[in-house]
């Protein structure tokens, strides 16, 4: 059985509204956005939740991430939140909330961040990305071409690893996997994991394990569940309660120094490309048998080899300019994926 840990560090300040002045991060320590704007602290006490106090109000968006500042100045962690509905996403500093995205047009229903790594993913339907925060630049670094997204969170490890979760909506949303990106959107793990999760609003790490977070609407009732890994399948352990608190999406700090269980993952892939950029052939060289896909930033399957082995030229000349991702599954349903820019 595996645990995994996360490393973070809290500085909190105030809020337009502010209840409490500052509030400690601990290990056990972690935070619900609702949907009534309010920030809610809370604390994980062996199956007990603690609901200590409404710290923060007015905040202005439906997300919720923590990690240092990445928009440049005092690089104390702070808070992430953004607006799907008006494509619009702020972090906090010491004057208020301050925008930095409201003219990419990207949709950000949910984000995750720890440390110097933050993640946006425009959760639904199948073809919609998942973004990593870098020096002022969205980048697109994977995009689900069959699969939904089916929890609204991102979970990052002290790795700067995003963990998300794939699966199906029909009849019901529901988990098949969880998915490990690297910043770079490549998959470094894929683990078995079957849980409806329809209501799922978050993800995150609190006291050295990963928890999700569901709420529904229907019954009132919301539940936080402990996820344990087993070699490569994460089990839901027994639920504990929550406030009902109207949730749209939950954040956390930890103090431990670094992962347990799964430190240094292998960013191995079985696929290499080259050149990067290509222009008129990508070369691709496999390490063992690959299915071969590639899709384009809004999910379409433009290319498919269903078995190759060694070295496969693609020819890349029709692609217009842009960047594309490939994904290589071998013959056991395990992937990998890289992506690749073509520019002329």
């Amino acid at each position: 059985m595996k645990t995994i840990i996360l490393c973070m560090h809290v500085l909190c300040a105030s809020l337009f509204t502010t209840v409490n002045a500052q509030t400690a991060c601990t290990a056990p320590t972690f935070w619900i956005l609702n949907g009534f704007r309010e920030l809610h602290e809370l604390e994980l006490s062996a199956d007990t939740v603690i609901n200590h106090a409404i710290i923060y109000t007015n905040v202005p968006g439906r997300s919720l991430a923590y990690c240092n500042n990445l928009n440049g100045g005092d690089e104390s962690p702070t808070f992430y939140t953004s607006n799907d509905y008006t494509a619009q996403a702020w972090y906090y500093n010491d004057t208020g909330w301050v925008e930095f995205d409201g003219t990419s047009g990207n949709y950000f229903l949910n984000s995750g961040g720890n440390g110097n790594y933050l993640y946006f993913l425009d959760n639904g339907n199948v073809g919609r990305p998942l973004y990593y925060y870098s020096a002022g630049n969205f980048d697109t670094i994977f995009t689900s071409s069959t699969l939904p997204w089916t929890v609204a969170d991102v979970a990052v490890d002290d790795s700067g690893y995003a963990w998300c979760f794939l699966g199906h909506d029909n009849p019901y949303i529901t988990t098949d996997s969880i998915y490990v990106f690297s910043p770079t959107g490549q998959i470094v793990h894929q683990y078995a994991f079957s849980m409806i999760t329809a209501g799922a609003y978050g993800a995150t790490f609190i006291n050295g394990a990963l928890y999700l977070g569901i709420e529904s609407s229907q019954t009132y009732v919301n539940k936080l569940y402990r996820l344990t890994l087993n070699g490569n399948t994460m089990t839901a352990g027994q639920a504990i309660s929550l406030p009902y608190l109207n949730s749209t999406d939950m954040a956390s700090c930890n103090n431990h120094p670094a992962l347990s269980g799964v430190v240094n993952i292998p960013v191995t892939s079985p696929v290499r490309l080259f050149p990067n950029p290509a222009n008129s052939v990508l070369n691709i060289v496999l390490q063992e048998p690959c299915a071969v896909s590639v899709f384009n930033v809004t999910g379409q399957q433009i290319y498919y080899k269903p078995l190759a082995n060694g070295n496969l030229n693609m020819d890349v000349s029709s692609f217009a300019d842009g960047l594309y991702f490939l994904q290589a599954t071998t013959p056991n349903g395990q992937h990998a994926s890289q992506k690749f820019s073509v520019a002329r």
